[in-house]
């Protein structure tokens, strides 16, 4: 009967009998609800203080993630870079010619000079020459000759000389040469 008496009641309210809930349903419905408790309103606080305060110290049309922009002047917007290092020139350029300071570099091939004291031309580290190789090279030897001999010039002093030595020679050079030997060996090469 009294489901009769809720559906009579649906019906006066322009409800259709269809749509009024059994009693068996509106317990259900009714054991489910959240009863209204002194000072919380409707609902209760389902998160924790801290995470109350963080909420509310996001300001207004914030953005969980920002793209920076390099080039945004303005110190205010989200997408300001602080603290940015100042950049030369030829950090964003890549040009030579925006270089400071720049080093001179040398022609890629410079003779070397070797009696140059400065310049790329300089050599570097060279050696002390003996007193024989700065006098420099003879290339017709004599007798009489203190120089370096060239190869051409020994050949040309050694032109129609003995190419072996004799028996006696041999003999002689094994028992030491001295000076009177060596005249001796120029008197028989005469002959």
């Amino acid at each position: 009967m009294i489901d009769r008496i809720a559906r009579s009641i649906a019906m006066d309210a322009g409800v259709s009998p269809d749509d009024a809930y059994t009693k068996a349903q509106t317990d259900v419905l009714l054991a489910a609800k959240v009863d209204k408790e002194s000072g919380k309103g409707l609902s209760t606080e389902d998160y924790t203080t801290a995470e109350k305060e963080k909420l509310a110290g996001i300001g207004s049309g914030a953005e969980a993630n920002v793209q920076s922009d390099w080039n945004q002047n303005d110190d205010t917007a989200d997408d300001f870079i602080k603290n940015k290092p100042s950049l030369a020139t030829v950090a964003t350029s890549g040009s030579y010619d925006d270089l400071t300071d720049k080093p001179t570099i040398p022609a890629a091939q410079v003779n070397a000079d070797w009696d140059a004291s400065s310049g790329v031309a300089q050599i570097l580290n060279k050696p002390t020459l003996g007193a024989a190789a700065a006098k420099g090279v003879d290339s017709a030897p004599t007798a009489s000759s203190t120089n370096l001999v060239e190869s051409g010039g020994v050949a040309t002093a050694l032109s129609g000389k003995q190419a072996t030595l004799t028996t006696a020679q041999q003999a002689a050079a094994d028992s030491g040469i001295t000076s009177a030997k060596v005249g001796q060996y120029d008197k028989d090469s005469a002959a």
